[in-house]
């Protein structure tokens, strides 16, 4: 399951949604799409499933949604704020 690592907080702001890591005081603002598809994620679903809340809320094709989950995954986990 993915998650948050230790010291990174989920937070709703005026902007959107940031992911903001306590050790390094750095943020990261996640756009709606992403945050579904974060949530999903966080809640153990799948990537197929985050996928699918994706492509049921918005009008975006498979290809696109796919590429872009995995994108953000992949910068989530350079910058370490993720665990799996």
């Amino acid at each position: 399951m993915i998650r948050l690592r230790e010291r990174v907080d989920f937070a709703e702001t005026d902007y959107g949604t940031a992911l903001f890591d306590e050790l390094s005081g750095l943020y990261w603002l996640v756009n709606s799409t992403g945050v579904l598809a974060l949530r999903v994620l966080f809640e153990g679903g799948d990537i197929d499933q985050a996928i699918t809340a994706v492509l049921d809320r918005y009008l975006v094709d498979r290809d696109t949604a796919t590429r872009d989950l995995h994108n953000l995954l992949a910068r989530l986990r350079e910058a370490g704020l993720l665990t799996v």
